[in-house]
This record gives structure tokens, C-alpha cells and sequence, in this order.
């Protein structure tokens, strides 16, 4: 089964608005290719504050991110990361 995770930044994270961030991912899964067309958003409860990029290529696995200035303060956000896949014919990578 292909799993993508958010390896940075972790829920322990503390941003602060102006300074870079670096956002960070890994995928895995045998059998599968992952495709063009990654996708990151920040996000609270409410859902998407930000989309932070779209349209990413499959071997891209970062994406350096800056809060600007103005945001809301909150404690209740989180990055989401979204890409597809598509299974290869007998299960190789």
C-alpha cells in the first residue's frame, strides 16, 4: 500500500510569521510511480488557509514556505500534501 507522510514540519513545530519554513515529505510503496502534480496546503480546522504550491513535479519532495507578516495567529494548523499514483503491471517500482 503507497503512503505519503509529512516528515516536516511535525506537530511539535513552532513557525513564526515572516520566517522560512521548510516543508518536507517521503513517500513509499512498492508497485506504485507517483505522478507530477503535487500539491501543498496549509490548513487549520476550518480548512485550506494557504495553498503553498500546486503542480509540483513527482521528484520534489520539499517546499520551503514563509507565513506572512498578517496571518491569524493560531495553534491549529497543519500541512497537508496530496499527490497520486498510479500502479505499475506486476508490481514493480
Amino acid at each position: 500500500m503507497p503512503s505519503l507522510n509529512v516528515t516536516s514540519p511535525t506537530s511539535s513545530s513552532v513557525w513564526h510569521k515572516g520566517e522560512s519554513q521548510n516543508i518536507t515529505w517521503q513517500t513509499s510503496g512498492a508497485g506504485v510511480t507517483w505522478e507530477n502534480g503535487w500539491a501543498v496546503y496549509l490548513m487549520d480546522g476550518g480548512g485550506t488557509v494557504a495553498t503553498i504550491a500546486t503542480n509540483l513535479a513527482s521528484s520534489i519532495r520539499s517546499r520551503t514556505y514563509t507565513p506572512p507578516v498578517n496571518m491569524e495567529s493560531d495553534n491549529d494548523f497543519y500541512i497537508l500534501v496530496s499527490g497520486t499514483y498510479t500502479e505499475n503491471e506486476g508490481g514493480e517500482p
